[in-house]
């Protein structure tokens, strides 16, 4: 049965992969019926999975086999009933109804298969709103809205299951994870692992900013924070621990570069899709805004982990030997031309999936072509330079059984991405029923006393408050519809307050009491998962600097860009974000004083806010550290007993 399942599962998501690609390439059909298929497919590949796990009972087998069964039909249904459904708004058969609650109960149940019970228990928070809004105290308050009609909107519109989300995942989402597994077996993790080394490995601290470095390469086609966290940690997170990195340290390393994966352009993280639709702009225009400030996300951390590692002598470990980029360049840099073709398509304004798939071909390819010359150089016939090219196009996943495991992988990996999106849709249909994002936004703005500061940190907690627990897609809808129209009441720009909750949404995932990646990352290493936590909070610091830099300074993004003005916002962010990594880790030449490491934070949240004033104090804080760093160094300055 086992055997039988897992083939169903497979078939099942070779098909979806092809139907994505075919819908991708030559439009899919209408929008509500698109997304049925979508999630009925996903649903049932998700339960198909569940079911051939080893440790299932034969009842259990069947009972996940029945739910991914119902689920589908509750999808397929309307897909057949779609037009009857449309002459029946405002009155739903008993028939519409049941299957519309179907369809909400077994997206919650796989949510919570797949995500845990924090997003099942929100999404039921809300439900129970929007049952309950007239027994709701003070501004929260409403109507409130029977079962029928609440099952209905959630159902049959584009406002609630299926809506915005879950269209993000149908057309674009599962074409880019498409798009990663195939880059995947082409080999360009190896060469991440390589460049990475290249860039950084020889350095103090090196093998821990290669795994800020392969992180941020694996986040431009890869966008999961928790996929980075298990591929490159695997890796990474052993020889941090063999170089004199503590678990806990090399953990948060590892945790803190794989959130930044998220926001690292030109494959970000799914947010990134969501928000692109939400504002109504290209995908590549939130790819170009993401730039400066993913990169001084990086650079931050790297800084804290030099000055870590300067200040505990730590070396490299005899393992991680030198390589010369031009070297790793020449030999496996052909794989990087899918990425450029990627973004190369994207900026001449075709659309995301039509880049995604034309670079899933320019890798095929690529594959092809290498195995092509490496078969021709083949001494002997032809038959062994045909056995050549038909080996290496397999270790490159450019076989037909390769193209097919690709397929495979993608769509499951999409399960997990479509099944997130899918109950935030019943989470998002509850608010725009009662209006709960614009009673919290102004709940926001009433406390902050209307202004922009306390706006932004009431801001930040309400996301870590929203996103407690949840992954970074669920996060970042409810922030950007909960909590960002608070920003731009106060006339924060669009692109900057949902860059804003973004940031804050990628960074909850670090955040306790529920930091999933943190915990991922110290279940590798094997440390306490708390230390682990903290020291991630402390390693991203920057990513708690940079969204009050943009928001102030919306240029760092490209809104209003000039050259001058932009290079100007760069330099003295990257100042800001260097001088808080040394208050945060305490070195900057020598471990410092206590009125150093003041001076050195004073510096870095003067430097936050633009203005030629405030960038000169920064400055000046900045050098008077220095000179004292160093007159003590020389020993001008007399050494404490």
């Amino acid at each position: 049965m086992i055997a039988a399942l897992r083939r169903l599962a497979t078939l099942l998501a070779i098909a979806l992969g092809i139907y994505h690609l075919y819908t991708a390439v030559f439009g899919a059909p209408v929008a509500l019926v698109h997304r049925a298929v979508h999630l009925g497919g996903m649903t049932l590949l998700a339960y198909l999975i569940l079911a051939s796990a080893e440790r299932r009972s034969t009842a259990g087998r069947i009972a996940y086999l029945g739910l991914g069964l119902l689920g589908a039909a509750a999808s397929l249904y309307l897909v057949v009933s779609f037009r009857d459904l449309i002459t029946r708004v405002g009155s739903p058969s008993p028939l519409d109804l049941t299957m519309a609650a179907i369809a909400v109960l077994v997206v919650m149940d796989l949510a919570r298969q797949l995500h845990g019970w924090a997003l099942t228990l929100t999404t039921t928070a809300f439900i129970v709103y929007g049952l309950a809004g007239p027994w709701m105290p003070g501004f929260m308050g409403h109507r409130g809205y029977a079962v029928p009609e609440t099952l209905e909107f959630i159902y049959t519109t584009t406002e609630g299951l299926f809506g915005v989300p879950l269209q993000v995942s149908a057309t674009y989402l599962a074409v880019f994870i498409l798009f990663a597994a195939f880059l995947e077996r082409s080999g360009i993790i190896g060469l991440f692992h390589d460049l990475a080394f290249a860039i950084a490995g020889r350095s103090a601290g090196g093998v821990a900013k290669v795994a800020v470095v392969s992180s941020a390469l694996m986040g431009t086609v890869n966008g999961s924070g928790l996929a980075n966290v298990t591929t490159t940690g695997a890796v990474t997170i052993p020889l941090m621990k063999r170089s004199g990195f503590s678990p806990h340290y090399a953990a948060a390393v590892e945790a803190t570069a794989s959130m930044g994966g998220q926001i690292m352009p030109p494959v970000m993280g799914v947010a990134a899709f969501l928000m692109a639709e939400r504002l109504g702009v290209p995908y590549a225009r939130i790819a170009l805004a993401a730039i400066v400030p993913a990169l001084l996300y990086f650079f931050a951390t790297g800084v804290q982990i030099h000055l870590h590692a300067r200040r505990l002598g730590l070396a490299p470990p005899p393992e991680a030997k030198a390589r010369l980029l031009g070297d790793v360049l020449c030999r496996d840099g052909y794989l990087l031309l899918p990425v450029l073709v990627l973004f190369a398509v994207m900026l001449q304004g075709y659309s995301p999936v039509y880049a995604a798939v034309g670079s899933i071909a320019a890798s095929l390819l690529l594959s092809w072509a290498a195995s092509l010359v490496l078969a021709l150089r083949t001494p002997g016939g032809g038959a062994a330079r045909a056995a050549a090219f038909l080996g290496a196009a397999g270790a490159r996943g450019a076989t037909l059984t390769g193209i097919l495991g690709s397929l495979d992988a993608g769509m499951r990996r999409t399960v997990s991405v479509a099944s997130a999106c899918a109950v935030v849709g019943i989470i998002i249909g509850i608010v725009t029923l009662t209006g709960a994002g614009l009673k919290l936004s102004s709940a926001i703005i009433m406390a902050a006393g209307e202004r922009l500061p306390a706006t932004l940190v009431l801001t930040m907690f309400a996301c870590f408050l929203l996103g407690m627990g949840l992954p970074t897609i669920p996060t970042y809808i409810i922030t950007s519809t909960m909590a960002a129209p608070a920003l731009l009441k106060l006339g924060v720009d669009p692109l900057a307050a949902d860059f804003f909750v973004m940031y804050f949404g990628v960074l909850a995932n670090l955040t306790p009491p529920v930091a999933l990646a943190a915990y991922a990352a110290a279940g590798i290493a094997g440390a306490h998962p708390m230390r682990t936590c903290l020291q991630a909070i402390r390693l991203s610091v920057a990513g708690f600097l940079v969204p009050y830099i943009f928001v102030y300074s919306p240029i760092m993004l490209g809104v209003g860009f000039e050259p001058w003005a932009m290079l100007g916002v760069v330099v003295t962010a990257a100042a800001g974000v260097f001088a808080l990594g040394a208050a945060m880790e305490g070195y900057l030449f020598r471990e410092t004083a206590w009125h150093e490491r003041v001076l050195l934070l004073a510096a870095a949240l003067v430097l936050i806010v633009p203005g030629l004033v405030t960038d000169t104090i920064g400055a000046v804080l900045f050098a008077i550290t220095v000179v004292s760093q160093k007159m003590y160094r020389v020993g001008i300055e007399p050494r404490t007993p």
